[in-house]
């Protein structure tokens, strides 16, 4: 018996069959490079199709789009998870204490957000029939200190230092 290997690439995953989902930061990335300004913001689908599957963040919209992805064999998807109220901004719970053996938070969004995007993402996942392994936003920017909003509006912010906030 082969001894199974306990960390694979993405690239052994997606060759298993399996389906990657990550929650990704590509605006900021492209804002924080100059590309965009877009501040905060509403994704054009949710502002303007607001009647569109359920009421509550366009996630029948979403849902069809990613159906679509996978129908042309995608095995890598990407969320569709901005927001910016401050409920989920809120920095005050510990991963491990809610149940996350691995998470990385972005600067913008805590952990209580992270958990309930994999949460809702691992239950449509299983609804369809679908394994997948979870990630969460790769950036790390976040500190004890930091106000109720995250590193967002620090010093230490990469978009304020880079003077693109």
């Amino acid at each position: 018996m082969q001894e199974q290997r306990l960390y694979e690439g993405i690239l052994e995953h997606r060759d298993s069959g399996e389906v990657v989902v990550g929650d990704g930061s590509f605006l900021f990335s492209l804002e924080k490079r100059g590309y965009v300004k877009a501040g905060l913001w509403t994704p054009e689908a949710v502002a303007e199709r607001p009647n569109a599957g359920r009421e509550k963040n366009n996630s029948f919209v979403v849902r069809h789009l990613h159906m679509d992805l996978m129908r042309v064999g995608s095995n890598v998807m990407q969320t569709f998870t901005f927001s910016a109220s401050e409920e989920n901004m809120d920095h005050q719970v510990n991963c491990n204490v809610e149940g996350a053996s691995m998470v990385g938070v972005n600067f913008r969004f805590g952990p209580r957000t992270s958990l309930k995007t994999m949460r809702l993402m691992k239950e449509g996942l299983q609804a369809a029939g679908l394994k997948a392994h979870l990630m969460v936003q790769p950036w790390g920017f976040t500190r004890p200190t930091a106000a109720k909003e995250g590193l967002w509006i620090s010093q230490n912010s990469p978009l304020v230092s880079s003077g693109a906030r």
